[in-house]
């Protein structure tokens, strides 16, 4: 009659090896090893791995030492399936493609046979997990000022599906759910942080809709550029009439450096600012100079090495070489009514080789108004400088927005025909589109010009989320990991309390398609314009259209 024995282990089982006595057993002898192996007192087990998650092909080893056993046969069996069936060999190698099987827990068992048709069988919990993507993040890419990391990736409808609490100097992992999934199926990945202080705390998210396991494998970013600890030098000016207004420099600083001025003691500063995820030096400093009263523009460059602490900035040493003034075409309208508004930016570089690192020179940066009782003005007016080898530009205008590299278009903007509308009401965000010819849409959630205050703490977020604007109609925001639904924003979220604060629809010279914006952008947080000359957008925002356009990156 066959005997059967059940041992259950809670284990992974890479290499199984079963010992037992040398000498030639007797059948009562052959009774007394089987009742060992059953109290796996000559059992080893090696490289083990408590309640192992199964997620890519793996193999391991069955290993019988002594024949003495009189073993005739080992099966293994993942759950009521049979992987595999091995007999009158002394090692059995096995292979698991958790693709094979369905996703969730199970068990996977060794049934073993010896020669007298006794059976014991070892069994190892065991979860089939299907892989989302891989992370490989470089070091560095954690801010220090962000704290309690994660990646979590959910399904289309919000369900959470897997989530990975990282610490910052993780670099390599994988996503993996116990959820089944195929191969073609949509999900988000959001990535969250903390930031804490005494007077507020701030959640930080970006999501990514519309992957599958097919479109993005893998995310490797790269770090952005990011600006670090700053040295203020404070230097002395000459010749700068008090009477008039000036700017010096720009409200956001190049990269490396920003500059202020100061009338009223006629000084002016120079911020050097550490670039954290760069090894270029930057020696030149330019430095634009508007003279608002008498609308004269000139310029000057800066070299590092001769600003000692006596250096005196005289008006007279000031360039207009290159200085053109040139005008912008802002007849278009977006019906809504009221003032025309728009914001210009241009940048310039040096050469080729600046452009490729990122080293860029504010040349412009203001705001630019077309008052509604003024409707025949559709002049745009700027000052150029033609020095520069390479430029790129970001033109805001109404309900329009473009990135580009080059200068302003000295012909009219062609603003893409589309439009769009959309509902938001609690978690979910419906979206109307007219038109097609964009590829990606962004919906931004935040609450930086407003105040939450949960427990008594002043509560911020930024959330930005990215999505395939051909095939979405409605985003559904994303379930909470149960950790962050314990932080501050946790509470917002759950009171559905959460503000969109701007909707854009974007298109790219260059991509065609979604997948080749997440291969050729998102794969490796590339900056946009070294992967297409020219990006632009719509966009409908809360607060009308004064507002400043935030960073193409997907991480920052």
């Amino acid at each position: 009659m066959e005997k059967i024995a059940k041992v259950s282990i809670i284990t992974t089982v890479f290499l199984l090896t079963i010992g037992c006595e040398k000498s030639e057993p007797t059948a009562e002898k052959q009774k007394d090893i089987m009742h060992e192996v059953l109290d796996n007192e000559d059992i080893n087990v090696s490289s083990i791995i408590e309640n192992p998650i199964i997620y890519e092909s793996v193999n391991f080893m069955v290993t019988i030492n002594n024949n003495d056993l009189g073993v005739s046969k080992i099966e293994v069996f993942i759950g009521d399936e049979i992987v595999d069936t091995e007999e009158g060999s002394k090692e059995f190698e096995i292979n698991l493609d958790p693709e094979d099987f369905p996703a969730g827990d199970t068990v996977l068992t060794l049934k073993i046979t010896d020669s007298n048709n006794n059976i014991t069988q070892h069994e190892y919990p065991v979860s089939i997990h299907r892989t989302l993507l891989e992370l490989d993040l470089p070091e560095g890419f954690f801010l220090p000022s962000r704290s309690e990391f994660f990646f979590f990736a959910s399904s289309i409808d919000g369900k959470l599906l897997a989530t990975k609490k990282v610490n910052p100097e993780s670099q390599n992992f994988k996503l993996t759910t116990s959820m089944e999934i195929s191969s073609d199926t949509p999900y988000m990945l959001t990535y969250a942080a903390k930031i804490v202080s005494d007077s507020f705390n701030q959640t930080d998210l970006f999501t990514i809709k519309d992957l599958t396991r097919n479109n993005l494998r893998i995310l490797i970013p790269k770090i952005p550029t990011r600006y670090g600890n700053t040295v203020r030098n404070e230097y002395n000016a000459n010749g700068f009439s008090e009477s008039d207004l000036f700017n010096f420099g720009t409200i956001l600083p190049s990269y490396g450096y920003g500059v202020e001025y100061y009338s009223n003691s006629n000084a002016f500063v120079i911020d050097e600012i550490e670039m954290s995820n760069s090894n270029r030096d930057i020696t030149d400093y330019y430095v634009p100079i508007h003279n608002l009263s008498q609308n004269d523009f000139a310029y000057i460059w800066l070299k590092k090495e001769d600003l000692s602490s006596d250096f005196t900035l005289d008006a007279n040493d000031l360039i207009r070489e290159g200085i053109e003034l040139r005008t912008l075409d802002g007849s278009y309208n977006d019906g809504a009514g009221d003032d025309r508004y728009g914001y210009l930016t241009i940048l310039g570089y040096k050469n080729e080789q600046d452009f490729t690192d990122g080293i860029f020179h504010y040349i412009w940066q203001h705001n630019h108004t077309i008052s509604k009782d003024f409707p025949d003005s559709n002049s745009i007016r700027y000052f150029f400088n033609n020095t520069f080898e390479k430029y790129s530009h970001v033109f805001h205008w109404e309900d329009y927005y473009t990135k580009r590299v080059g200068a302003p278009l000295n012909d009219v903007y062609d603003i893409p025909t589309w439009s769009f509308d959309y509902v938001h009401s609690g978690k979910e965000i419906d979206l109307v589109k007219n038109g097609n010819g964009h590829i990606t849409g962004t919906v931004f959630l935040n609450n930086l010009n407003d105040v939450d205050i949960v427990d008594g703490d002043r509560t911020l977020y930024n959330w930005r989320i990215i999505f395939d604007s051909q095939s979405t109609s409605k985003i559904v925001l994303p379930e909470l990991p149960e950790e962050i639904k314990a932080w501050e924003f946790g509470k917002l979220h759950d009171s559905n309390k959460l503000l969109v604060e701007r909707v854009l629809l974007h298109s790219y010279e260059g991509i065609p398609n979604y997948s080749d914006y997440l291969d050729k952008v998102i794969k490796t947080n590339e900056n946009i314009l070294h992967i297409t000359p020219n990006l632009q957008a719509k966009f409908i925002n809360r607060r009308g259209n004064q507002w400043v356009i935030e960073d193409d990156s997907f991480f920052r």
